[in-house]
């Protein structure tokens, strides 16, 4: 979902399998992209962001019934199953 020019919401649905295995929890994993901001510089924001307590973001997805906001825009997981998660998207 675009954010601006350069900017854009994404929301990928994430499974404890093969390059995921680590994974703490399946769920909705929503971050940022911005294409202004050089590469190595943060271009990609995952939230929630909680760097200091989870530095790989193995407790980042969303689960059943978990949401985030993120320049005003909410995304809240309505279901979710082994195939994959349905996000609510909601703008003020």
């Amino acid at each position: 979902m675009p954010l601006g020019s350069t900017k854009a919401l994404v929301v990928e649905s994430r499974r404890a399998i093969r390059l995921d295995s680590r994974v703490a929890k399946s769920g909705a994993l929503v971050y940022t992209v911005d294409s202004s901001v050089q590469s190595g510089y943060g271009p990609v924001r995952v939230f929630p962001n909680a760097v200091a307590t989870d530095p790989r973001f193995l407790q980042a997805p969303r689960a059943n019934g978990e949401s985030v906001t993120v320049d005003g825009i909410t995304a809240k997981v309505t279901s979710a199953s082994s195939g994959g998660d349905t996000v609510l998207i909601t703008r003020p």
